[in-house]
């Protein structure tokens, strides 16, 4: 999909916008086949309506070494935004030495173009039932034949999808957008569910998404956002394990977790009794809670002043100026100071989830004590 963007964006550029207006000679010509005369094709006006390089330029993917080591270091985002970094640039290289490098022009298929086009898709993807044309299968692949693919039932399909006037719509939070999402085989509509004033904009909901997805998706994020999700690897095969806020509320360890740091422990020769075991392991999430959550810990302080602004995630409107007002739609990443500020409150998040789970480490050790006694 995002090739085919660029393919679109390419011909959007390089072609006359087809009109109503053009002359006898050049529909004649156009009837003819003639090569001389292109015009841009039906996705043109979905094309141009996009935004261009400004969309990039707020998503992680686009900054600088060094502003990415000193927004993001010390959290899960950081390799990941590097491992983007790095399949833009391999995909730019394979396509520069495909055999017939006419098919990719490098103007249209260079690394600026192939981060436009990642930035495009994932910030305006939305998951939507595709009639039964899931990936299914080990490799992707569908026989459209057999309308099955192989050593697999036909899927119902879950795959992000662009979906023209829709997906330019920003994100208001569940019943605040007053919208509602309704499909049917391969047809979707959005129904308004409240009354809409003259001139006020339509919104949808993104869905429960945590702020680093929508960091490095969307540009913007949510103060405290109740769907934030922090990885926490153990052992040396760093298993991961999702941590979010039910940890703090329903004071239950993720499924999995503790027989990992067991295990971890069992690996540098910790062993000992059942009770020594499940002490040491309580003891050693606890402490690696703990060291993540500093090494999440912001590498600048907020700042106090009155100019703090939020903004909200469409880049163009913004607050007045207040703290992170939590009913506010986000936090916009559309200057380096407000990028700054986004990654401080994804910090901050992710250091509280951390602490949520060291917290309820050492608060177990000290229930577990308790009964012993």
């Amino acid at each position: 999909m995002q090739l085919v963007l660029l393919r679109e964006r390419h011909i959007a550029e390089t072609t006359a916008l087809l009109s109503g207006d053009e002359s006898d000679d050049a529909r004649k010509r156009k009837r003819d086949g003639d090569e001389n005369v292109r015009f841009s094709g039906y996705w043109s006006p979905y094309v141009r309506a996009l935004p261009l390089d400004e969309l990039v330029a707020s998503l992680p993917l686009s900054w600088s070494e060094s502003d990415i080591q000193k927004r993001l270091l010390g959290t899960a985002l950081f390799a990941e935004v590097q491992t983007e970094r790095a399949k833009c640039a391999s995909l730019a290289a394979a396509l520069a030495a495909h055999k017939v490098f006419s098919a990719f022009p490098q103007n249209a298929f260079g690394v600026g173009k192939i981060k436009w086009a990642r930035a495009v898709f994932w910030s305006r993807a939305i998951a939507l039932p595709l009639a039964g044309w899931g990936r299914g299968g080990p490799h992707g692949s569908y026989d459209m034949k057999k309308k099955t693919s192989p050593g697999t039932k036909r899927s119902s399909g879950d795959d992000g999808a662009l979906t023209p006037l829709l997906d330019m719509c920003n994100h208001a939070p569940g019943i605040s957008a007053g919208t509602s999402l309704q499909t049917r085989g391969a047809s979707w509509r959005l129904v308004a569910t409240r009354r809409f004033v003259k001139d006020e904009e339509v919104r949808i909901d993104y869905g429960g998404k945590g702020n680093g997805e929508l960091l490095t998706r969307h540009g913007f994020v949510i103060p405290n956002n109740p769907f934030d999700t922090c990885l926490f690897r153990v052992g040396k095969e760093k298993k991961s394990f999702l941590l979010h806020r039910g940890v703090r509320e329903w004071r239950e360890f993720p499924p999995g977790l503790r027989d990992a740091a067991r295990n971890a422990l069992a690996d540098e020769g910790n062993d000992g009794d059942d009770d020594g075991k499940r002490r040491g392991e309580l003891s050693f999430l606890a402490a690696t809670a703990r060291r993540l959550a500093d090494a999440a810990a912001t590498t600048a302080a907020p700042r106090d002043d009155a100019s703090d602004a939020v903004a909200e995630e469409d880049e163009t409107k913004s607050i007045a100026p207040a703290r992170f007002v939590p009913d506010a739609s986000g936090f916009a990443t559309s200057t380096p100071f407000l990028a700054e500020r986004a990654c401080v409150i994804y910090r901050e998040s992710q250091r509280s989830l951390l602490r949520d789970l060291g917290d309820l480490a050492a608060e177990t050790i000290e229930a577990d004590d308790d009964d012993e006694q």
